[in-house]
């Protein structure tokens, strides 16, 4: 049997033991992000980091392929499949362009590109170079290589109705010094062929072609740069999409490369000049909304 002296011992313990667990100076506060737009918005935080806080990413997916009238298959350089709007047959050995100006935009109309900027060095009127920030969007595809590119930090939420972009540069892009950019930008030299060091002028597309599929055929180069106006693309969302704060968002499209070539009557012939008219005319309608999808990281 207990001792009455240990028996009240008892409460007196608890009692202690309670009044510690429950004293402030064993509280450790948490540390955290309290911006709800974040990707890591803490709820149960007690005071804010300092520049902690994550934001979500808007990504582009794109799934390229060749759909004419004949044939509908997924986009590859290693094809006897691609014809011109005539059905002559020709190949295809290569197809690099830039896509620039990436906005969302809302029920009201307002454009929201990501928040991204670059430090370059940018031609000023006088002939010197200045150091300036730039909006950092810019993506270089390749239908053979790419399918998902990041576009960059998206700062904003809420209900979208479309997609927009330009294909292709400005001509305030030729101002930019290459060596100026990060190594794996997509504007600096790690891809020279996009970049006619002679002109000191970046390629908006490249094409390289071969006429027909004979052994014999020739070879054709088609590009354009900053001479060309940049294309601009207006994609409706189907039903508008509600984008919540703090998910990452990733937009699926498809590009129909047979469109690019359907309005030449015959690539054997037709002039450079010509076929780069009829391209750009066509580039318009090859690119098609799949699906948006938004996640948490």
């Amino acid at each position: 049997m207990l001792s009455a002296k240990f028996r009240s011992a008892i409460p007196l313990s608890i009692l202690l033991l309670g009044i510690i667990l429950l004293s402030p100076a064993c509280y450790e506060a948490r540390e955290g992000c309290l911006d709800v737009n974040a990707v890591n918005y803490a709820l149960d935080t007690d005071r804010e980091c300092a520049d902690c806080c994550e934001y979500p990413v808007l990504s582009l997916r794109f799934v390229s392929v060749w759909e004419d009238q004949d044939t509908s298959f997924t986009f590859r350089y290693a094809s006897d499949g691609f014809h011109d709007g005539k059905g002559q047959p020709f190949l295809i050995d290569r197809i690099t362009y830039y896509i620039q100006d990436v906005a969302l935009v809302a029920n009201a109309g307002a454009l929201h590109y990501t928040s991204d900027s670059v430090e370059v060095q940018k031609l000023t009127d006088s002939g010197t170079y200045e150091e300036v920030y730039i909006r950092d969007d810019y993506l270089l595809l390749n239908p053979a290589l790419n399918t998902a590119l990041e576009v960059g930090t998206l700062l904003r939420n809420g209900t979208f109705t479309h997609l927009r972009f330009q294909v292709g540069l400005d001509v305030e892009t030729d101002d930019i010094l290459p060596g100026s950019l990060p190594t794996n930008h997509p504007l600096s030299l790690l891809d020279t062929s996009m970049y006619n060091l002679n002109d000191e002028r970046y390629l908006s597309n490249r094409m390289d072609l071969m006429r027909d599929t004979a052994a014999t055929a020739s070879s054709l180069l088609l590009s354009y740069g900053t001479e060309q106006q940049p294309l601009e693309i207006s994609l409706e969302i189907p039903g508008s999409f509600a984008l919540p704060p703090g998910l990452d968002l990733e937009i699926t499209l498809q590009v129909n490369y047979a469109k690019w070539f359907e309005q030449i009557s015959d690539i054997r012939v037709d002039s450079e000049a010509e076929l780069l008219d009829k391209i750009v005319a066509g580039l318009s309608n090859s690119f098609t909304f799949l699906e948006i999808s938004a996640d948490e990281r």
